[in-house]
């Protein structure tokens, strides 16, 4: 009896000091598959077109006219009542994204998107979730003109700044002599954006000390959660074939499903800007950077939480179903194929989530 108690109380304090010597194995096999070249990792499902990358670094800009941006994004008066700023939408604590699940605008109007995130903008191809604009000059007069954000004219905000006694020396030391014109507030408005970049995560320490073989500060970089998560994102759940690359994004839109085709909160997305039926309902690929900042998540705000995020993606994405049968000639927008269905333990599911938390 004596040495059948002895052997329970052994067994349970076992397992509470920590994981099985089969769960120490499998982390130790998993770190040994990582620390090593980059390209002698786990290989990638056929779909995904690029790895995991680092940040580059931010290329010197002109502080002058950095001042200038600096001013105009926070300044109000840039709307036409004077109560919305750039910042508004995006602010700082936020990694310049909006908290709201659908940004406002002038008076309170309400728009059908969230804000993305402004950060690491000079890696970017397309702005906005549908990539209506290709830089970030173009851009900054569409929020300005929307009846629902800014409501006010690239005329008025030219007359402003020039007549505006508190820009007169900004002005000067960014342009010297040049005529206020809306072409080079709009430059000065870029300058400001470009230079927001994400700082360094754990994820990219962990791939600088790959790239340099510092293997220690490698496994020191992640914990073995984190790890399993990073695997389960390149593999398993197949995150990687969307989200890649230094941005955590492919630049590409793809359709998750959550178009709303014929309902009330309907958004088609892409088609918005191509008229490409094939277009209907896809969104551009948001970067995963800075995911604790950036909440809600998706073009709608609909996921407060990255774990109904995951859900969704475990069961292949949104595939709605016309309500009633459409006539042939009538496109329905098709969830991607991209998104296949995964099936994932509550310890994966955990892990996934603590390694997109980390980014």
């Amino acid at each position: 009896m004596l040495a059948k108690l002895l052997l329970i109380t052994t067994t349970t304090l076992l397992s509470e000091v920590g994981p099985s010597s089969a769960e120490t194995d499998a982390t130790a096999l998993l770190w040994e598959h990582y620390l090593r070249p980059q390209i002698m990792w786990p290989a990638l499902p056929d779909d995904a077109i690029a790895d995991l990358a680092m940040l580059p670094a931010v290329p010197a800009v002109d502080t002058d006219v950095l001042a200038l941006g600096t001013r105009l994004f926070h300044d109000p008066q840039l709307s036409s009542t004077g109560d919305v700023s750039c910042a508004s939408c995006h602010q700082a604590a936020h990694a310049f994204a909006d908290p709201q699940e659908v940004s406002s605008g002038s008076q309170g109007a309400m728009g059908k998107r969230n804000a993305p995130a402004l950060v690491n903008t000079r890696l970017w191809r397309h702005f906005f979730w549908d990539g209506r604009s290709p830089d970030l000059v173009h851009q900054a007069a569409i929020p300005l003109a929307d009846p629902v954000e800014m409501a006010n004219s690239t005329d008025a905000v030219v007359n402003y700044v020039g007549n505006a006694e508190s820009y007169r020396q900004l002005w000067r030391s960014a342009y010297a002599d040049q005529a206020v014109e809306w072409r080079l507030i709009a430059a000065a408005i870029a300058e400001f954006e470009q230079q927001l970049q994400s700082p360094p995560n754990r994820l990219d320490q962990f791939l600088l000390a790959i790239k340099q073989q510092q293997w220690q500060q490698a496994k020191a970089s992640l914990t073995d959660q984190e790890l399993m998560g990073l695997d389960i994102f390149r593999g398993k759940a197949g995150c990687i074939k969307c989200h890649n690359g230094p941005l955590l994004s492919d630049q590409q839109f793809h359709n998750t499903g959550l178009h709303y085709y014929g309902r009330f909160y309907e958004d088609l997305g892409r088609f918005e800007v191509t008229a490409n039926a094939h277009d209907m309902g896809k969104f551009r690929t948001p970067s995963l950077r800075q995911l604790r900042d950036t909440a809600p998540y998706m073009h709608n705000g609909l996921f407060p939480h990255l774990g109904g995020i995951v859900n969704m993606y475990s069961h292949g994405g949104a595939r709605p179903q016309p309500r009633e049968p459409l006539p042939t000639p009538i496109y329905y927008p098709q969830t991607s194929d991209l998104l296949v269905p995964f099936r994932l333990s509550e310890e994966e599911r955990r892990a996934l989530l603590a390694f997109l938390q980390m980014l």
